[in-house]
């Protein structure tokens, strides 16, 4: 690690720690508490007198008078325990702690949302999709066709026929095969830099500078075949999307037969209006496979043969109960059999017996948002209760809820820790474990070596089960979304003035929820109006800060000028000079003979041998010019009734009073008083 990822570590690690502190009310406090414990140990901030006479009184009535000597390395003591429990605390909240999970992963079968992929092949081959994979390659191997689409709505199982079945079909007839999942960003880079990879792998074909590239032939009298999933993403009216429309279009128009590359176009069933305004558009039109979901008889099969690779058995009229509780107009959804399978497999890994009932069943039963519902919820339940709103956060943040669909190129954790509300190293640690095989509840992917992993929601059916429970989460979303949008309108309607940005409650609000709402349009706007907001509080904080610390300079200049006064008047009344109590640190020996004297409360405390005895080494030139110690004092008052806070460590002390008692002198003092 060079050093400047050293420093950006570190950075970073800083920032954490003070975003846990400020979420820490009671570690914070407690860091307070220890910071006023070190500067009065260290003599940075003296105590106030009222409080040391009572203190000194009070330890002396109780016979505790050798503990003020040691109360300064007490008090550093103090602040050192608890710094050190402040740290500890913090840790332990920065460090994840693994929720409890089993050693044993999911069976290869079971993927729940997921879709197969090209390792699961041949098991694919056995869920009753062979007849759409003899037109697919049927598709494939026939030289008039070069480009083809296939639909179907969404949970139909479309990416998992291309991208195993299709893949391991193909793969046992010799021709070469490239999945792409489109992405709606740089999809061109994308699809070359996949197609790159792939001949990369094969080692038979040079690599793709451009997508002209990717019109050439196969090398010799090869065939392959190019599949774009998820086509959706991508929209006619996006410049950046145009390069892949314009390669489309020229396959359909300006390519002739025979054909030796194929070219599928998957989307959902939504999309077909799109494009089939592109076909028309350019005069063509494609061969198209739709893509429906299962029977109840192939539902069946399949759940019989997911439960069989999974070690684990189901009575029939189980199976018939799951198929009624997922099943929409007499058709079942490969996702939502492999969201209640992944239930049933939850169910047989609890138990020793691998036989499940209907009666099992019925305790996890509700549809298949239902079934989704439960799982997130009982996988979050394994996290400690303060991790799981914001992981429920950042799950909706990955899902784009206006559309009801996921966010398909994924988010970093940086990029979701502001709407969880936790830090990122924290952040990242969960949601490791959410992408676990133990877990399963999000994609990860490093798009590369050195950059942080990209996460994302398996599918878009979890949008709705994460929609019920958020419920109170996306509530509150709504509201900060309506006070943005309200705010926002006043201040553009108003000239931008000032006194119209959002501050108070309702930007908290907003700050809070900013990841889990649309913006809608202006979303630039929005957010410069947002930074104005907050950069009023600021100023508005600065001058609170710069407020309330001149009040506390005024409190104690006019609190010591009031003891100037009091006492200055009191030594004027004793027909002594005023400037005695000012001027008192520059004596050495102190001698009085006043039958006026009433008191020695005005006698200053040895500040100056307490800072010497307890100052650290590095702020000891720093010390202002107190003077001298007040090291020998004589009084002679016969009216004098108390002593007020006197050092006992002065080494020549001899009065005479006129009343001397237990009551206003210590121990110690009380030897040295005579009549």
């Amino acid at each position: 690690m060079n050093l400047v990822d050293h420093a950006q570590r570190l950075l970073r690690q800083r920032r954490d720690a003070v975003t846990l502190l400020k979420r820490s009310p009671i570690e914070f406090a407690v860091v307070l508490v220890a910071v006023v414990a070190f500067a009065l140990s260290s003599g940075l901030l003296p105590i106030p007198d009222p409080i040391s006479d009572s203190l000194t009184n009070l330890l002396d009535r109780a016979g505790l008078s050798g503990i003020r000597e040691a109360l300064p390395a007490v008090l550093f003591m103090l602040a050192g325990v608890l710094l050190a429990w402040v740290v500890w605390r913090l840790w332990r909240r920065a460090v994840a702690t693994p929720p409890p999970a089993d050693s044993q992963v999911h069976a290869a079968a079971i993927k729940g949302p997921m879709a197969f992929t090209e390792q699961d092949g041949a098991l694919f081959r056995r869920l009753g999709r062979e007849s759409e994979l003899s037109k697919l390659v049927g598709l494939v191997r026939d030289e008039q066709i070069g480009l083809a689409v296939v639909m179907g709505e969404s949970g139909a199982g479309k990416t998992s026929l291309l991208r195993a079945g299709l893949s391991n079909a193909l793969g046992d007839q010799g021709i070469g095969f490239l999945y792409w999942e489109t992405l709606p960003t740089a999809p061109a880079e994308g699809l070359l830099k996949a197609a790159a990879a792939r001949w990369q792998r094969m080692g038979s074909e040079a690599e793709p500078r451009s997508l002209d590239d990717l019109l050439a032939p196969p090398a010799g009298d090869a065939r392959r075949a190019i599949v774009l999933d998820q086509f959706e993403q991508l929209h006619l009216d996006r410049p950046d999307h145009q390069p892949i429309f314009d390669l489309l279009r020229r396959i359909a128009t300006e390519q002739s037969p025979p054909h030796r590359t194929t070219w599928l176009i998957a989307f959902r069933e939504e999309y077909a209006s799109v494009w089939w305004k592109f076909q028309n558009q350019h005069g063509f039109h494609l061969p198209m496979l739709p893509i429906e979901r299962f029977s109840p008889a192939q539902a069946g099969a399949v759940i019989a043969t997911l439960a069989e690779e999974s070690a684990f058995e189901v009575d029939q009229a189980l199976v018939d109960a799951m198929i009624r509780d997922t099943s929409r107009e007499e058709r079942v959804s490969p996702v939502d059999i492999g969201i209640g399978m992944m239930m049933l497999d939850e169910l047989a890994r609890g138990r020793d017996a691998k036989h499940l009932t209907k009666e099992d069943y019925q305790g996890i039963a509700g549809g298949s948002e239902g079934l989704l519902t439960d799982y997130i919820a009982g996988r979050l339940r394994l996290f400690p209760e303060p991790s799981r709103d914001p992981l429920l956060k950042a799950m909706l943040g990955l899902a784009d809820l206006d559309n009801n669909r996921r966010v398909a190129e994924g988010l970093t954790a940086q990029a979701l820790a502001p709407a969880a509300g936790v830090p990122q190293v924290v952040l990242s640690a969960d949601l490791d474990y959410l992408a676990s095989p133990n877990f399963r509840l999000l994609e990860k992917a490093s798009p590369a070596p050195d950059a942080p992993p990209l996460y994302r929601l398996p599918h878009e059916r979890m949008v709705p089960a994460l929609r019920r429970l958020s419920g109170a989460i996306l509530a509150q979303a709504e509201q900060a979304r309506l006070a943005l949008e309200n705010a926002f309108r006043a201040w553009r309607n108003n000239r931008e003035t000032k006194r119209y940005l959002l501050a108070g409650g309702a930007l908290r609000q907003v700050l809070r929820h900013r990841g889990e709402f649309h913006w809608g349009e202006d979303r630039q706007e929005k957010q410069r109006f947002l930074s104005l907001s907050r950069s009023r509080r600021r100023r508005t904080r600065a001058g609170l800060v710069a407020i309330a610390l001149l009040l506390t300079l005024f409190a104690g200049a006019g609190w010591q000028w009031n003891r100037w006064i009091g006492h200055g008047e009191d030594l004027v009344r004793w027909r002594l000079p005023k400037d005695l109590y000012l001027y008192q640190y520059q004596l050495e020996t102190l001698v009085l003979d006043s039958s006026h004297l009433r008191h020695l409360n005005w006698v200053e405390q040895d500040l100056v041998r307490w800072l010497q005895g307890w100052t650290p080494v590095f702020l000891e030139d720093r010390l202002p010019p107190f003077g001298r110690d007040l090291k020998h004092l004589r009084v002679h008052g016969p009216n004098l009734v108390e002593l007020g806070a006197l050092r006992a460590h002065w080494s020549n002390f001899i009065c005479t009073l006129g009343t001397c008692n237990r009551s206003n002198a210590s121990q110690e003092h009380y030897r040295n008083c005579r009549r």
